[in-house]
């Protein structure tokens, strides 16, 4: 892909960036007590669709999705929802490019995939896709206590199975999961890909210290439900509608926006 110009807008001074890099200042590790660095990052349209038609595919471009590698390979663990992977298939392999950094890094050179999952409802087969057999011992499926043991063993064919802390009623607790994950196997940064139920629960738990987001210059429309927001469920709890998010950079390529924001009042660690 032809390099496009990137102009940094904030912080200040604006500028043309020589090398491309809208991520450059990021640290690979952020070393909290208790669980995960944890970072969101999705593409949205201009009127904060994430999905058409299900898919967020086809919203943000060819710069969007080369940004979405570099973060990957910042990151210990790639987590996605159970309905983000049902609803379309998901490259999360590793480039060349990507493996060297992540070398250079001292990271493992395949992240690992996380996939959470209530039901056992996941096409690990056809619809994670991009990943050389190697990596498949890196795809680790995190069950609730109310998935079947029928569907247990269908997942270890094709991934390793954790069975991750619940609710009552059997569903992922997801932070005593993160609590899990930084504790049993050295996650210290987690990068999540939605879907936008999955980003309502960690937000709600105040959970989640940064949010990137890519602007896409497009609108999209749909009925209400047709088509996806950035977080989806009940209305926010009082204490997470008061999580300020502290703006940390603004980039222009052509007329897309790369966001980034902190979570003021979560996070033990600043950049």
């Amino acid at each position: 892909m032809e390099q496009q110009k990137i102009t940094k807008i904030y912080p200040p001074p604006a500028k043309t960036l020589e090398k491309g890099e809208i991520y450059e200042n990021l640290s690979p590790r952020k070393h909290l007590k208790s669980r995960p660095y944890v970072m969101i990052n999705m593409v949205s349209s201009l009127d904060g669709k994430v999905s058409l038609g299900g898919k967020a595919s086809g919203i943000g471009s060819p710069t969007d999705r080369l940004m979405m590698r570099e973060l990957r390979s910042m990151a210990d663990a790639v987590m996605v929802g159970a309905g983000t992977l049902r609803a379309e298939r998901m490259d999360l392999g590793v480039t060349e490019p990507m493996a060297e950094a992540r070398r250079e890094k001292k990271l493992r050179e395949q992240p690992l995939i996380l996939l959470p999952t209530s039901t056992g409802d996941l096409p690990l087969d056809t619809n994670l896709i991009g990943l050389a057999s190697k990596d498949r011992k890196n795809v680790v499926v995190l069950a609730g206590s109310k998935v079947q043991k029928n569907s247990r063993e269908v997942l270890q064919r094709s991934a390793t199975v954790i069975e991750a802390p619940s609710t009552e009623d059997g569903n992922v607790d997801i932070e005593r999961t993160l609590e899990l994950l930084m504790q049993e196997h050295d996650i210290g940064t987690l990068l999540v890909e939605g879907g936008p139920k999955l980003n309502h629960a960690l937000i709600t738990a105040g959970l989640v210290d940064e949010l990137f987001l890519t602007l896409a210059p497009k609108l999209i429309g749909g009925y209400q439900g047709s088509n996806l927001n950035i977080i989806e469920g009940e209305t926010l709890p009082q204490r997470a509608e008061e999580q300020t998010l502290e703006l940390l950079s603004v980039h222009l390529v052509e007329s897309e926006l790369f966001l980034r924001y902190r979570f003021r009042d979560v996070g033990q660690s600043h950049l």
